[in-house]
């Protein structure tokens, strides 16, 4: 947790040392970039919340770079908008989601922007559905990437405070030697 504090700090230090700006300039442009970012950001977690509702992974991944990479606790990272859109889509065969996601701050530098954020679900269970909590809460990271004028997810990385991830596989017993 204390890099992640850190980060805007240095990201800032770094950017003044770069461009030439004093610090007090560097903090105001990112003030500023992070405002118009966050409204764009905004209405593309609406678009997102609005797709998961309705089931729609064709929907869900146009939020997503081409070459995005999605990083969920206890799952592989799905890297491409056809690899999320397939992780999505198994999600969507096992029941109804919806997920609200609460922005809690938004940093920007230049193309690099930083959203942290809470996020609440609701699962209605279809009938192949394994043993999923009804309600679940966590927090998210991404990153975003300006593509054509237009902010979509580079990485997304979430995880829940209520389900615990998989359990690591028992250790080996250690055979005995014989002498």
């Amino acid at each position: 947790m204390r890099t992640i504090r850190l980060l805007p700090i240095a990201l800032l230090t770094f950017s003044a040392c770069v461009t030439g700006e004093r610090p007090q300039q560097a903090a105001a442009r990112m003030t500023a970039e992070a405002a118009a970012a966050r409204i764009a950001i905004l209405a593309a977690n609406k678009q997102w919340m609005a797709a998961i509702a309705a089931g729609r992974a064709d929907s869900l991944v146009l939020v997503y770079a081409s070459t995005a990479r999605m990083m969920g606790a206890g799952t592989p990272t799905s890297v491409g908008r056809e690899a999320i859109g397939r992780e999505f889509g198994e999600m969507f065969k096992i029941g109804a989601w919806k997920i609200q996601l609460h922005t809690d701050s938004v940093f920007a530098n230049g193309p690099l922007v930083l959203e942290t954020g809470t996020w609440t679900s609701t699962f209605k269970a279809g009938p192949h559905a394994p043993p999923i909590p009804a309600t679940d809460k966590g927090k998210y990271m991404v990153r975003w990437t300006s593509e054509n004028g237009r902010w979509l997810i580079a990485d997304d990385i979430y995880n829940s405070d209520v389900m615990p991830t998989p359990a690591p596989p028992p250790a080996r017993a250690k055979a005995k030697r014989r002498r």
